[in-house]
């Protein structure tokens, strides 16, 4: 009773008392953002993508054609539109974590279960550690390869070698 019933009760209970939506919902609603994208004016998506951040603003102005300036801007405003959702989801996770180890103090199961999932880098801990990483890079990535993409610079074959590197594991 005391390592699967109550267990699994408090996980019930703590999943009522911190719900935390589908985090599939959040990507759906920055795709159907970005979607829509394609139908607002070019102008529009540049003005509110150059607000924020505005390093970029400086860019050549658009012409008549695609150019992918407005295309990773309106990628980028999709972003923006749904991060303050990411991060409340996130914050959520956090809470129900902090929670159910908690847990772990009153039951031992629950408590060696949290301690094998950290030693093994497998808690939410390091899951939302690993997804900083991710967000890292791809920033890194954003403000390398924006320089070549909003201010026309020609990108040769030596530049690929200036790509910032991913690491997946804390610390390089």
């Amino acid at each position: 009773m005391l390592v699967l019933i109550v267990p699994t009760l408090g996980n019930v209970v703590i999943d009522r008392l911190i719900p935390v939506g589908p985090g599939a919902e959040i990507a759906l609603a920055q795709r159907e953002i970005v979607n829509r994208a394609w139908d607002i004016p070019r102008d529009d998506t540049m003005r509110r993508f150059y607000a924020a951040p505005p390093q970029w603003a400086d860019s050549p102005p658009l012409g008549t054609t695609f150019h992918y300036k407005w295309y990773l801007a309106f990628h980028q405003n999709g972003d923006d539109a749904v991060a303050a959702r990411s991060r409340a989801y996130r914050s959520a996770l956090e809470r129900r974590d902090r929670a159910g180890r908690a847990f772990g103090w009153l039951l031992p199961s629950v408590g060696v279960q949290a301690l094998l999932t950290r030693l093994a880098r497998t808690d939410v801990t390091a899951q939302l550690a690993y997804q900083d990483r991710i967000r890292a890079f791809h920033a890194g990535l954003r403000s390398f390869y924006y320089g070549y993409v909003f201010h026309d610079r020609p990108f040769g074959k030596a530049d690929f070698g200036r790509a910032p590197p991913f690491s997946a594991c804390a610390g390089g």
